[in-house]
């Protein structure tokens, strides 16, 4: 509910304006706010990147909504439903091609490497834990490591690289909740299983981290 009064503040009057973010400074500026309000919104750690952010909230960055927004009022869009698809539609095309070329986030990008699919998925609920573990982004050793908090990225349970799907699928520290769970749903916890949570039936990936 917050970030949907910081969006629309950050959308008022965008069909006079939006063009100028297509100047990188103003979008940068623009993209500076969206982030520190997804970072509430997924309970996630402030290294992750904007677009991981967007991607994980099911939310478009706030350059391509202006454009949404602008558009869709010029061209009167919001007086049929059936037409006001069109300029989301063009958004989700926009932002997919900005995620795939986006150079990071190479781990969100195996879990969910198609956005409109993502956000389009009723049950997703991110919190504190599952966003951990969207981003790599958490109390991962190997994470740790990699930012100067810990000289060591292995695992002080079993020595293996402490990553997200060592942690999820393998470590032997959380075998009786891996077990718990394996007994709730019926069903192994694999990377498939992840896969079939995240997206249905549809899909399903190699999920390994890097």
């Amino acid at each position: 509910m917050l970030y949907g009064v910081v969006q629309s503040i950050l959308l008022y009057g965008a069909l006079v304006w939006y063009g100028a973010l297509k100047i990188e400074r103003y979008k940068a500026k623009m993209t500076s706010v969206q982030r520190k309000a997804l970072i509430r919104v997924t309970s996630a750690y402030r290294t992750a990147s904007a677009a991981t952010l967007q991607v994980i909230s099911g939310i478009p960055p706030i350059n391509l909504l202006a454009e949404e927004s602008a558009y869709t009022y010029a061209s009167s869009c919001g007086t049929r439903k059936g037409v006001r698809e069109a300029p989301r539609e063009r958004t989700m095309k926009r932002w997919q091609k900005e995620w795939e070329d986006h150079g990071r986030a190479q781990w969100t990008k195996v879990l969910i490497p198609e956005v409109e699919l993502w956000a389009e998925t009723k049950h997703k609920k991110t919190d504190y834990y599952f966003t951990q573990f969207l981003t790599g982004h958490g109390a991962f050793k190997k994470y740790t490591e990699m930012i100067g908090k810990t000289e060591d990225g292995r695992c002080e349970e079993c020595g293996r690289r402490d990553i997200p799907n060592h942690v999820v699928f393998e470590c032997p520290r959380y075998e009786n909740e891996r077990n718990t769970m394996e007994k709730e749903v019926g069903e192994e916890i694999t990377s498939r299983f992840v896969d079939i949570y995240l997206f249905g039936e549809n899909r399903c990936l190699d999920v390994t981290w890097n």
